[in-house]
């Protein structure tokens, strides 16, 4: 990202927003995990982020 002056910070806020959009939209999180590439072994793990 930092070769595109894109700060780390900015992506970071950027997916946070997106996840948030999704789950407004109604989107299973489990799909949402997956979209965003989320493999954590226990998926609680992913719903507490």
């Amino acid at each position: 990202m930092k070769s595109l002056g894109i700060a780390d910070e900015t992506f970071d806020v950027l997916r946070h927003a997106h996840t948030s959009w999704l789950t407004a939209l109604g989107m299973h999180p489990k799909d949402i995990q997956e979209r965003l590439g989320l493999r954590h072994a226990d998926f609680s793990t992913t719903m507490m982020l």
